[in-house]
């Protein structure tokens, strides 16, 4: 009884051990894990990419569309507004806080207020894009850390391309829209099979 015993739990041992090796399958990179801490540097030069955006396209644009020529208009009206603050130069503002639909813009020349907009557009389209490519970076990362860090690159890449044309037109964009569009349609399809490989290992069935 006592060596039918030893044998029994010999073998939930070896099960349980089995079931640890599975697990681990599920939860390792398929390839290269050690690719992984690259994918998060592409992630954080793509988050450095949003944040520079206002500075080398928007605030350049912004500056010279709002100049102190132009802004002086606006003077006279502002301390009347405000006299509680006289020592507040609108002149100084570059635009603040128009941004691009607003009072100030409405005295802009339209080729003025077409290039400022577009400046504006580049960031915000980055801005509604950043969470997105992100999230599916990392998780596409988890398990096909190769793909995710090759195209981790060729969507930072693309968005660069899409930032100078779009300045330049609206009609140029698609130079960037392309690949960037791909990247994502490819990064969801791996971020699903991550997905996947994780419901094996909780062994959840969503009865299909």
């Amino acid at each position: 009884m006592i060596q039918i015993s030893c044998v029994q739990l010999e073998i939930q041992q070896l099960l349980i051990y089995r079931d640890k090796e599975n697990s681990m399958e599920h939860l390792q990179a398929d390839n290269h894990p050690e690719l992984f801490p690259w994918v998060l540097l592409v992630m954080s030069a793509i988050s450095l990419q949003c944040f520079l955006v206002p500075f080398v396209f928007t605030v350049r644009v912004r500056s010279q569309v709002f100049n102190k020529e132009f802004m002086l208009q606006f003077e006279k009206e502002h301390k009347q507004a405000f006299p509680e603050f006289p020592e507040d130069d609108i002149t100084k503002s570059i635009g603040f806080p128009d941004m691009g639909s607003g009072y100030y813009s409405k005295k802009l020349a339209y080729k003025d207020w077409f290039r400022f907009n577009n400046a504006q557009r580049v960031h915000y389209n980055f801005l509604e894009a950043l969470p997105m490519i992100l999230i599916l970076l990392f998780i596409a990362g988890l398990k096909q850390p190769l793909a995710a860090l090759i195209i981790g690159c060729v969507y930072f890449v693309a968005r660069l391309l899409y930032l100078v044309s779009y300045v330049k037109s609206p009609n140029l964009r698609v130079i960037g829209v392309i690949p960037m569009s791909l990247s994502l349609l490819a990064l969801f399809g791996l971020s699903l099979y991550t997905a996947s490989q994780y419901m094996k290992l909780y062994k959840i069935d969503l009865g299909f």
